[in-house]
């Protein structure tokens, strides 16, 4: 739905797994003609300050567990970091997995 919206659409996807990531952009780049795919490999903070001074408008999207491996006392400083780097035309999304094992 997007790709009908957008003239122009560049996916930035962040992952450890360098390799996995690139190849998994080459598929969405042959699926999807209308849409750029340029993978990072890296932490998710590495990918972000990658990406943050771009001009055009960004979602940035941290999905699922990712959240919980960042240490307790790091996650506000993470989150007051994301905020400062982005406009009012950027839009956030957090998805938080709540079922997790304490241990």
């Amino acid at each position: 739905a997007m790709l009908e919206r957008q003239e122009v659409l560049t996916y930035y996807p962040v992952d450890m797994a360098k390799d996995y990531i690139e190849e998994i952009s080459r598929e969405l780049e042959r699926d999807y003609s209308a849409l750029t795919v340029k993978p990072f490999g890296g932490l998710y903070m590495d990918g972000f300050r990658h990406v943050a001074g771009r001009t055009e408008s960004k979602l940035l999207l941290f999905l699922g567990s990712t959240f919980g491996n960042v240490p307790i006392d790091g996650q506000l400083p993470m989150m007051n970091e994301i905020r400062a780097c982005l406009s009012a035309k950027d839009r956030f999304v957090l998805g938080l997995d709540m079922n997790t094992d304490p241990q």
